[in-house]
């Protein structure tokens, strides 16, 4: 754990570079090209913002917090993009957030194959077996319901 903490690679010492990274590698190949190129962007913004505004170039992902996201929208509105002559328009300002806690979530969720929670957590072992057992017997009874209709109407013929 100490040498973790030293080395920089607990939990607590990701960066927003490192989500960066980590986000940028999973999306490259399975998101269209448009896609990958507007979160480029984001990703632009956000170091713009960082230098900028927090005189920083990366910050850890613990920093990121509502505060974080509050400096960053007023920055965004207040920013007139190259060969534009207006201020980024509220709903762009608000896509660049969007995409920004994508990938916060994305790596949040990174070790988990699905939103659902892990049942184990819930669930005893034996709960689990009698959930699946009842899930199976569900599935049995329909099987056996539309059996039971088949034969109905075709008797009735």
């Amino acid at each position: 754990m100490i040498k973790a903490v030293y080395l920089g690679e607990d939990e607590n010492s990701k960066t927003l570079q490192n989500l960066i990274d980590y986000h940028s590698g999973k999306i490259e190949k399975t998101l269209a090209s448009g896609t990958n190129k507007n979160f480029k962007i984001t990703d632009g913004y956000l170091f713009k913002f960082l230098i900028k505004e927090r005189k920083t170039s990366d910050i850890y992902l613990r920093e990121l917090d509502y505060r974080f996201l509050c400096d960053f929208e007023n920055y965004l509105i207040f920013c007139y993009p190259k060969d534009h002559s207006k201020a980024m328009s509220h709903n762009t300002a608000m896509k660049h957030i969007q995409r920004l806690r994508k990938m916060v979530t994305q790596v949040y969720r990174k070790n988990s194959p699905s939103s659902m929670p892990d049942m184990r957590n819930l669930l005893t072992e034996r709960e689990i077996r009698d959930l699946v057992s009842y899930l199976a017997t569900l599935k049995e009874d329909e099987m056996n319901a539309g059996k039971l209709q088949e034969e109905f109407f075709t008797h009735g013929e």
